[in-house]
């Protein structure tokens, strides 16, 4: 009995492997975080910038899917203001290793085109964020930055997302919108902070 069960595990294995197709994502990440404090909720302005993602399709059925990857975000913002005569600006730069699992399911049109739609969730942790505060005045000028994942702007995140896109030969073009689960200030019982992303990109399938 076991050794049938060895064969069977490696006969499916090896029709995964067969099947299963490697791909490559680059494209634009904008991100924004937003704020609910008792009745009454306000967002950053939206922070942009890029990622990368490298993914692994192992197929279920002739429509489903199921694409494990992983994901590095780059995202960097900037406010500014006045106030007495000095400019004051803030700017912030994130970056992101990410882990989606997302359902793919694809439905063929003929001239190997497809489209395609995804949804699932993303594990994502900060691995580093800074951000720097400058002030200046008079023609003089101060900037000091800080750390944005300390105790009370978590790292951590799950964010759930869906999106859409076409297939041509082994091209990919996608757009999703991942909404973030988690509270990033766990700390704080007064309010709660979420951020949210929208990624456009464009997949090369080996």
């Amino acid at each position: 009995m076991k050794k049938l069960l060895l064969t069977l595990a490696f006969a499916v294995a090896a029709t995964v492997s067969a099947f299963a197709q490697i791909g490559v994502t680059a494209g634009y990440a904008t991100s924004t975080t937003s704020y609910i404090v008792g009745s009454s909720s306000y967002k950053d302005p939206a922070m942009n910038g890029a990622f990368v993602e490298g993914f692994y399709q192992l197929p279920v059925s002739s429509i489903l899917s199921i694409e494990p990857g992983i994901r590095y975000t780059f995202l960097t913002g900037k406010t500014s203001g006045s106030l007495m005569g000095a400019t004051l600006t803030g700017t912030a730069t994130e970056h992101y290793i990410g882990v989606p699992v997302m359902a793919h399911l694809q439905f063929e049109f003929g001239n190997d085109m497809a489209f395609f739609a995804f949804a699932g969730p993303t594990f994502e942790y900060g691995i580093s964020g800074t951000y720097t505060t400058s002030i200046s005045a008079g023609g003089s000028s101060a900037s000091k930055p800080s750390q944005l994942f300390d105790d009370s702007y978590s790292a951590l995140d799950m964010l759930i997302g869906a999106g859409a896109g076409l297939e041509f030969h082994n091209f990919r073009l996608s757009a999703g919108y991942h909404y973030g689960f988690l509270d990033r200030n766990p700390k704080s019982s007064d309010n709660v902070t979420r951020d949210a992303q929208f990624l456009v990109g464009l997949s090369l399938l080996f």
